[in-house]
């Protein structure tokens, strides 16, 4: 019988072997990856973190950010073929963004409560870089 995961959960077999192919693959496409103010965000306890989405290796670079698995709210659409697959063992839960549940709210909140480190892109959709959302406003 296959493994049901729990949403949101991270298999350790699969996280962990990819986070210095992750970090190698990252520093070759784009060179040096420079973050700054990282001394300012907590290494335990939860957290959200709400990055304007301007491309799809976001996600990548924002994992960057923390030593333990993010969980991420993410578009329902995204959970197909897979990719669906591999992140939905990576930390992400399915977020139907046309018609919303308070249940992906609910189960952002309990990851919270758990000490969970959340990362959503709060336009939902990538973005233009000179466009102004809520991020801008964070």
């Amino acid at each position: 019988m296959p493994q049901t995961l729990k949403p949101s959960s991270v298999a350790p077999w699969l996280y962990w072997p990819l986070a210095p192919i992750r970090h190698v693959f990252l520093g070759l496409y784009f060179g040096r990856i420079t973050i700054y103010g990282c001394e300012h965000l907590p290494e335990q306890g939860p957290l959200v973190l709400a990055p304007k989405h301007l491309s799809r290796w976001d996600p990548l670079i924002v994992a960057k950010l923390s030593r333990e698995p993010l969980r991420f709210m993410t578009n329902a659409n995204q959970f197909t073929g897979l990719q669906g697959w591999l992140i939905e063992r990576l930390g992400a839960f399915p977020v139907d963004t046309t018609h919303p549940q308070l249940s992906s709210l609910r189960h952002a909140l309990e990851l919270l409560h758990d000490g969970h480190k959340l990362v959503l892109f709060p336009e939902g959709v990538l973005s233009k870089i000179n466009s102004c959302g809520l991020s801008s406003l964070a």
